[in-house]
């Protein structure tokens, strides 16, 4: 929608009725001059997408807010942070994989991959994802990349020995 443009400020909140959509693919995808995506977003009903590949990449705000965001029918999430060097915190990242939902042939390669500026807080927020299903296989098919590039992870501590074992493979 505004994939490449140069604007620094998009008020998101001019798009009404966010139900319908099924992907936000690149929504603001390249936008590399964009520091600033209001407050509209916060709000928005994404409770039937299924792909956010892409959906901030390289935009350049230091906080997103996705507390309020249902991902109960996500499965995709590749590239979905990918180079937001700005980006420092990202609240409700832990809900991306509720506990109550697997999510076989989830796909989330390169989410982090270049975002020097998270903190070592956020990512740790990762470690809170039900990644796993009941028998301790991982249902994710491409952690690829996940965290390579961030700079300022330097530890993390797992709630499970399987997902520190992913998390060393795909560092």
């Amino acid at each position: 929608m505004f994939r490449k443009t140069s604007l620094k400020y998009i008020d998101s909140s001019i798009i009404p009725d966010s139900a319908p959509l099924t992907s936000l693919n690149g929504i603001f995808a390249e936008c590399k001059s964009l520091t600033d995506i209001g407050e509209g977003y916060k709000n928005w009903n994404v409770s039937n997408v299924k792909t956010f590949s892409e959906t901030f990449m390289e935009i350049q705000v230091t906080e997103l807010d996705l507390s309020k965001w249902n991902f109960n029918n996500a499965t995709i999430y590749e590239g979905m942070f990918r180079s937001c060097s700005a980006l420092k915190d990202i609240d409700g990242l832990e809900k991306l994989f509720p506990s109550t939902i697997l999510k076989t042939g989830a796909t989330i390669s390169n989410i982090f991959n270049g975002c020097t500026a998270l903190t070592q807080s956020t990512l740790e927020k990762t470690s809170k994802w039900n990644i796993f299903d009941g028998e301790n296989e991982c249902v994710i098919t491409d952690l690829s990349g996940v965290y390579a590039g961030c700079t300022n992870l330097t530890a993390m501590t797992a709630m499970d020995a399987n997902y520190f074992s992913i998390y060393l493979t795909f560092l």
